[in-house]
């Protein structure tokens, strides 16, 4: 019997971890395309004035494996998320079919041509582009799967509001 219970909990308990860390993943997605990006932006522009900060504008979406590992780099990383955190107000604009492409476009319009993902744009708080990121100048470690947490530090580093 006990070998029995054993060999179900040694069959289900990897599959039920497994959810339970897809429904985790799936919760915390950075890219909600039901919210409207220009009224984003106004909001956040609002925000960085009154706590002098610059806007990290984030163009991706949730099926965007890259992007995915450029939030967790920004989140998970507790000193990446402190400057992030201290220097900027983050906006995640939502990309892709089903995102409320004619506001996205209505702000890409604003901005720089662009057709690669996660885009990175910094603007002042009054919306002055400040940098337009080529994604793979942090997106690459040394083993070509992942976050460059040195050279992403330094980009957050570079474009604080305290550094212009």
């Amino acid at each position: 019997m006990a070998s029995t219970r054993h060999k179900l909990l040694a069959f289900y308990l990897p599959i039920l971890c497994g959810l339970a860390s897809c429904l985790s993943a799936l919760a915390q997605k950075p890219f909600d395309s039901k919210l409207d990006p220009e009224q984003d932006l106004l909001a956040a522009k609002g925000k960085a004035t009154q706590e002098h900060k610059n806007i990290f504008l984030d163009f991706g979406g949730n099926w965007c494996e890259p992007c995915l590992r450029l939030d967790a780099a920004l989140n998970q990383d507790s000193e990446l998320a402190t400057t992030l955190e201290h220097n900027f107000v983050v906006v995640h604009v939502a990309v892709g079919i089903f995102s409320s492409s004619k506001k996205v476009n209505r702000l890409r319009e604003q901005l720089p041509k662009f057709n690669r993902y996660p885009h990175v744009i910094i603007l002042t708080a009054d919306g002055t582009i400040l940098h337009d990121e080529v994604t793979g100048d942090f997106l690459t470690n040394a083993d070509g799967k992942g976050i460059d947490h040195k050279v992403l530090d330094e980009f957050l580093e570079k474009w604080s509001p305290q550094k212009q």
